[in-house]
């Protein structure tokens, strides 16, 4: 499949509580002066992905004005105390109709950037036959975004309400394709405040809050 074939969407989760980062919405976590999602919003659209669909829960109401002009589709999910899975599936009922390839994605990722999603684009493209799923995977940890077909996202669609991504994953082996990288991109976020302080010593970027 090449690169003009492929009709990309991405889920782009921003739902939960963070209650071990003290009920603050850590997407808006500014790095280098910019929010967390958007930067991950423009390092999708840059690495070519056009529909960007966000699932906000908790913070809607903070996050939505800092993202609503950014040519993506915001949705609520009504829920978000119910987990990842709920969101997951939201994103999923709401990409667009001409869609054949779904990128997942967490907007807590703080190092994640245009070179990082078009790495994992070219490697789905160039995925071995029958794979239908693509991930990174760094030290035998697996990273995100991940990268499925629409396929993938019909089957986990077409279970009950509680079937997620992960679920598909672990039920469909002979499918999924690990990526070998050495790239910690794919593998850090942002839990805690001490996470904070790591990330910022290990990266040299400055992290800080919003001025409210």
């Amino acid at each position: 499949m090449t690169s003009t074939d492929l009709k990309i969407s991405a889920v782009l989760q921003a739902a939960g509580s963070a209650s071990r980062m003290g009920f603050r919405p850590k997407c808006l976590i500014e790095v280098d002066g910019i929010p967390l999602i958007v930067k991950k919003i423009q390092a999708l659209q840059n690495a070519g992905v056009q529909d960007i669909v966000v699932v906000l829960g908790h913070y809607a109401k903070e996050i939505e004005p800092l993202i609503q002009h950014l040519n993506i589709h915001i949705v609520q999910n009504p829920n978000p105390d119910q987990g990842q899975i709920s969101s997951q599936r939201l994103g999923l009922q709401h990409i667009s109709n001409d869609s054949n390839t779904v990128i997942m994605a967490l907007a807590d990722q703080p190092l994640i950037q245009e070179h990082d999603i078009s790495h994992i684009i070219t490697e789905y493209q160039n995925r071995p036959k029958g794979i239908e799923w693509v991930y990174p995977m760094i030290d035998r940890q697996p990273g995100n975004p991940v990268i499925f077909s629409i396929t993938v996202a019909t089957s986990i669609l077409s279970k009950e309400d509680t079937y997620g991504c992960r679920d598909w994953r672990n039920q469909n082996s002979e499918a999924v394709h690990g990526v070998l990288s050495a790239n910690q991109h794919y593998v850090l976020d942002i839990d805690t405040p001490n996470d904070l302080i790591k990330i910022s010593q290990q990266t040299g970027h400055l992290f800080s809050w919003p001025v409210q």
